[in-house]
């Protein structure tokens, strides 16, 4: 879906996000702007325009900053979930990870093998599957840490946890999963 610039966009500052732990000197991350890249945005209102979905598995469908990439069956979408149609023509699943609410979980995740940067990471709902957050695999600092895009917000680049708690209560799982190399004939 294209939706057009809101001319009352204000975006957040993602401060709250971004503080984690206040009590602890741990890094908790930043607001990119993916300078170079197709995501990159000239005026912040821009932001409104795309979301976690189109972010995190467009390049693989020509998405980019003016499309949106639903994560659900809704009534706009005939009954399918866009993004499961993305993932399974383009992507193949390579690991399936606990939610990120505990430190065994958080570290299975930020050291796994199987994993690498640029994988696509969906928190999944029980319903359908169905996606309430969609990222990126980018290392910092020899951990996995997710890029993602939130609602109509920033760009951020934080550790799986700050997402998952941002989003408790509307997954089950965390599925990671890779684009498929071509196949030669």
């Amino acid at each position: 879906m294209h939706f057009p610039a809101r001319e009352d966009y204000q975006s957040s500052s993602m401060d709250d996000l971004l503080e984690g732990r206040p009590e602890t000197d741990a890094d908790d991350g930043e607001v990119v702007t993916e300078e170079g890249t197709q995501w990159h945005v000239d005026v912040p209102s821009q932001l409104a325009q795309f979301n976690c979905c189109a972010y995190a598995a467009g390049d693989a469908v020509g998405l980019g900053p003016a499309d949106w990439l639903c994560g659900e069956v809704n009534p706009l979408t005939d009954g399918t979930n866009p993004m499961q149609v993305v993932l399974e023509s383009f992507y193949e699943k390579v690991a399936d990870f606990a939610p990120p609410f505990n430190s065994g979980a958080i570290e299975a995740f930020e050291t796994s093998r199987l994993i690498r940067d640029d994988d696509v990471v969906c928190l999944v709902g029980s319903r359908g599957p169905d996606y309430p957050h969609a990222m990126r695999v980018r290392d910092r600092r020899g951990r996995h840490w997710v890029v993602g895009k939130f609602g109509e917000d920033p760009i951020l680049w934080t550790p799986l946890e700050t997402v998952g708690g941002a989003y408790e209560g509307q997954f089950d799982r965390v599925w990671v999963f890779r684009l498929r190399e071509p196949q030669s004939k």
